[in-house]
């Protein structure tokens, strides 16, 4: 992914032509499928898709949680105290 981002961004500063970028992509190409890599995802995405499916799941947890207008476990907004505690603080 890298490559084709460098590459673009020699073709927008007008340093490479279209038909180079396109030569040089398709070895680009062609190398990493002879090597069987073409469709495999490098560390840095699989991390990113890591990331962003855990975000994405603590996202919905947070909406599940907060269902019901914000109340229920927040003393401030009208809800009852949380429990084991006295006066609306948490025990320690």
């Amino acid at each position: 992914m890298f490559e084709v981002r460098s590459k673009k961004k020699e073709w927008n500063a007008g340093r490479r032509t279209t038909k180079q970028i396109i030569a040089a992509l398709k070895a680009s190409y062609m190398s990493l499928s002879d090597l069987k890599q073409w469709d495999q995802l490098d560390s840095s995405s699989e991390q990113i898709i890591a990331l962003t499916t855990q975000i994405g799941d603590l996202k919905r947890q947070n909406m599940t949680k907060g269902k019901g207008g914000g109340k229920g476990n927040d003393a401030k907004a009208g809800g009852s105290p949380p429990k084991n505690s006295k006066h609306g603080q948490a025990s320690k």
